[in-house]
């Protein structure tokens, strides 16, 4: 009859310990793995709000632009409409 032996009972022991190490690490493993999936995500989104505040900057640059040129232009009108003004009030009083 061959019973257990010492060698059985150690090699059950180290069973049991890789099989709960194998849970901690495969945890581990799966955690890594969401953080870095974080990680790339973060890249990229930080990556799209760089491009929106350069697309931000653009439109505000070109809106400030839009905006002076037709300000001259509205002062340039006041000024022409000024001097209409001014000559048809001398032209009046000359009468």
């Amino acid at each position: 009859m061959v019973g257990d032996h010492k060698g059985h009972s150690v090699t059950d022991k180290l069973k049991e310990n890789v099989s709960k190490v194998d849970p901690i690490v495969k945890k581990k493993n799966i955690l890594i793995k969401k953080i870095e999936a974080s990680l790339n995500e973060t890249e990229m989104f930080e990556e799209h709000v760089e491009e929106i505040e350069e697309q931000l900057q653009s439109e505000q640059d070109n809106t400030l632009s839009e905006l002076d040129e037709k300000l001259e232009i509205m002062i340039e009108m006041l000024k022409n409409r000024k001097d209409v003004l001014a000559k048809a009030v001398t032209a009046h009083y000359k009468k």
